[in-house]
């Protein structure tokens, strides 16, 4: 393996007239020699894409440099934060560097490090857009990415380091051409069993906790020393996997942190699930889902066995042809939700910013109303001080929202029980519990489940995933301690209306079609996962507040509702979720009266008939008026002036006036409409237009007869200077075919339709 010793001159020289692209394999040294170098020319910021690796390496440094960690070299991570006025060397993650870019903290470096740039997250991508945009010095590091492209992109030297990677013998195992989660724990129990011996440290890559838990048991017993290694261990637990190797091989059961962002020394082998968890885009949003890995991250993954001597991979499955050539970057499959609020924080919109790759414009649209919605953002797209709140908070900005939201309506202590199990972004509840008095879902309300799961001292068995719940747990002791949350009574009733507040798209009403039932709020319809505990033959409006995203037929994917919670439908009116449509008019003596409902994504939430709210005044008046109910006399005389007044300019050449209802419409605005009764105080004359002149009038009729007589039949002739349709309507005779064409006015470019008994028939 090629280290990069020899390397520092040309960094320092480089990094002072340019950026930098510096690329080398895994375990040269980057990570720790770099930052070193770097800090001879000033302060350095190094930016990791996960915790553990922020700190790790800070401890790493801090060793090689004879300091403490917290002194020359520090660390600043999501609850932990090591450093003083003297660091010159500090690492932080990608969220910890938004909010210093935020404020401004980052222009006190002298050198910006983004290292494992090729994971392209959404922060990491932003992040390097924000940077060139300050016109900060720059280092880009990784072991595997697309460097000349990254380096053109930011103007800077390439630097590539190539190294000698020791043969690993990559074999095939299972009858699955893809990567499968079916008995994984024991498929991987047989692969490691099966292994020759003589071999003393084996990294098994799988997709999370929950399988990571699973396979450990499968594995449990005297044989073999079992460490786990995921990004939400404390750091004490993280470097067991460093320690020198004992009597028993050791297996070292990881996700994919470390397929790059660790190196674990003295791996022999590596078995590889094929699995990750990561986000999918679908229906404006990012799902998490299990999916396979692509080629580049299942050669990375092998490539652990091959650092210090030749090694060996065994592949979970059949056939690595089946897999995508490269992996995803997270802007074009996540949720841009986050990505707009940071940027618009950091003082720019994505637009003005020079990305690798622009985000797609579709998703950036949607975050744009998904935001709007929480009030992140104004109706021009600025950031709000809500916005700010949002982005300030530990926490994704709907799940902030639901916390900020909680504060304003006492409803705290419940919400951050319903935050904790949402921010772990899985599984929660197994099913509904077998003991009807012992369930925690009795009510059929997923929050009250989950809050009462948490409330334990214990993981409830046969209920609830114990990996969620230890998640959550954490959480819930991190949000309680950031909020100073005390245990008080609550009324669910009132944690769902706070919920409705801050997530107004979150309420799905029913949609039965036969025997299948999806849930909707205007959006793409969902269904309800097996085992959910919604009634769903007496529940018509929930509130969904978990999604997942699972494959369907040709491709295509499903929502599936985890997490609801029922409501009453006249919630969504009461908290101002409808819209009112106006389904009729009445007029009673001299009053006007609007029947209208409102409705939620289509469906009638409740019907009312009264004197119409401000939003349908207008349009109530133009009905009742079109419709004859009021002032019927007056009502003609509108019809005609308004289409003389329309034929008059078509004459002239001049465009008609708006179709009837729009032009009263904006006649009744301007007049200064505002109630029904205001309508009692105007004439007929005074919402309508101004007849024609006599002289004009009997021009006008030569072009366009009121009436038509043919001798055997009288006609009342009716235009639409609009459509540019005339009507020609029977009023006496005996004649039942249509008038000849040579009876008609002679309008170039209308349509003539003969209404005979009521029935228009249209004439060739």
């Amino acid at each position: 393996m090629h280290s990069i010793e020899t390397y520092s001159e040309r960094v320092l020289f480089e990094i002072e007239q340019r950026n930098v692209v510096f690329t080398a394999p895994t375990g040269a040294g980057k990570s720790t020699l770099l930052p070193q170098w770097l800090s001879q020319r000033g302060s350095v910021l190094v930016i990791e894409p996960r915790r553990i690796a922020a700190q790790a390496l800070a401890q790493r440094v801090a060793h090689l440099m004879s300091s403490r960690i917290g002194a020359m070299v520090g660390f600043h991570v999501r609850d932990n934060v090591k450093k003083s006025p003297d660091t010159k060397i500090l690492f932080v993650t990608t969220g910890i560097a938004l909010r210093m870019m935020a404020n401004g903290a980052h222009r006190d470096f002298a050198t910006v490090i983004l290292d494992e740039f090729h994971e392209r997250s959404l922060d990491l991508d932003l992040i390097l857009a924000l940077l060139l945009k300050d016109k900060v010095r720059i280092l880009v590091c990784s072991a595997t990415m697309q460097a000349q492209k990254i380096a053109q992109h930011i103007e800077g030297h390439l630097i590539e380091v190539t190294g000698r990677q020791f043969e690993v013998a990559v074999t095939h195992s299972g009858n699955n051409r893809l990567p499968s989660e079916d008995q994984l724990a024991q498929r991987v129990k047989n692969a490691v069993e099966q292994l020759p011996s003589g071999w003393r440290c084996l990294l098994v890559f799988l997709p999370g906790k929950a399988e990571i838990r699973r396979t450990g048991s499968a594995l449990d017993g005297t044989k073999y020393e079992i460490l786990q290694l995921d990004g939400s261990q404390s750091l004490s637990s993280q470097n067991e996997v460093f320690k020198p190797l004992g009597a028993k091989p050791r297996v070292v059961l990881s996700t994919n942190i470390a397929e790059t962002s660790l190196t674990i020394p003295s791996v022999d082998g590596v078995i590889d699930s094929g699995l990750v968890r990561r986000t999918r885009y679908y229906a404006g949003r990012g799902f998490l889902t299990l999916l396979p890995i692509a080629l580049d991250s299942a050669m990375q993954r092998s490539g652990r066995a091959g650092r210090v001597k030749s090694g060996f991979a065994i592949r979970l499955w059949a056939d690595s042809h089946a897999l995508e050539q490269h992996s995803l970057p997270e802007i074009r499959r996540d949720s841009l939700n986050q990505l707009l609020l940071s940027s618009l924080c950091c003082g720019h919109h994505p637009n003005a910013l020079p990305f690798l790759e622009q985000p797609p414009v579709y998703a950036l649209a949607h975050s744009t109303e998904s935001l709007s919605k929480i009030g992140a953002i104004d109706t021009d797209g600025n950031l709000t001080s809500r916005g700010r709140l949002l982005f300030n908070y530990p926490l994704d900005p709907f799940l902030n929202a639901l916390l900020i939201q909680a504060e304003q309506d006492h409803t705290l202590y419940p919400m951050v029980h319903i935050c904790a199990a949402l921010s772990t972004q899985r599984s929660f509840f197994m099913g509904r519990g077998e003991d009807q008095e012992k369930d925690l879902r009795k009510e059929g309300c997923d929050l009250l489940g989950i809050i009462k799961a948490l409330e334990q001292p214990r993981c409830p068995e046969n209920q609830v995933y114990p990996a969620a719940w230890e998640a959550a747990k954490a959480h819930l002791s991190k949000l309680s301690t950031l909020f100073k949350v005390q245990r008080t009574a609550f009324d669910i009733v009132s944690v769902r209306q706070s919920i409705l507040r801050a997530w107004p798209g979150v309420a799905h009403v029913k949609r039965q079609r036969k025997r299948n039932i999806s849930w909707a709020n205007g959006g793409t319809e969902k269904s309800l996962a097996l085992g959910s505990a919604i009634d769903t033959q007496r529940t018509e409006v929930i509130l969904a507040l978990s999604s997942i995203a699972l494959s369907g037929r040709r491709h295509h994917a499903e929502a599936m509702i985890t997490l609801a919670s029922p409501i009453p439908a006249k919630m969504l009116y009461s908290e101002g979720l409808t819209h009112a449509v106006l389904e009729g008019v009445k007029v009673i003596q001299d009053s006007i009266l609007a029947v209208y409902s409102h409705r939620y994504a289509k469906r009638t939430i409740l019907t009312q008939e009264s004197e119409p709210p401000q939003a349908l005044v207008i349009s109530t008046i133009v009905r009742a008026i079109l419709e004859n109910r009021w002032r019927p006399e007056g009502a003609r005389a509108l019809r005609q002036h308004h289409c003389d007044r329309s034929l008059a300019a078509q004459l002239a050449g001049e465009p008609p006036l708006p179709p009837l209802n729009e032009w009263l419409g904006h006649r009744l605005k301007e007049l200064g409409v505002v109630e029904c009764d205001d309508m009692a105080l105007l004439d007929d004359e005074d919402w309508s237009p101004s007849p024609l002149d006599d002289y004009s009038r009997r021009q006008l009729r030569k072009h366009y007869p009121a009436q038509l007589s043919t001798g055997d039949a009288h006609y009342e002739m009716s235009y639409d200077p609009i459509q540019r349709v005339c009507s020609v309507i029977q009023t006496s005779g005996l004649r039942k075919n249509p008038p000849e064409k040579k009876n008609l006015p002679k309008l170039r470019g209308w349509k003539f339709l003969w209404v005979y008994k009521n029935r228009p028939i249209p004439l060739g």
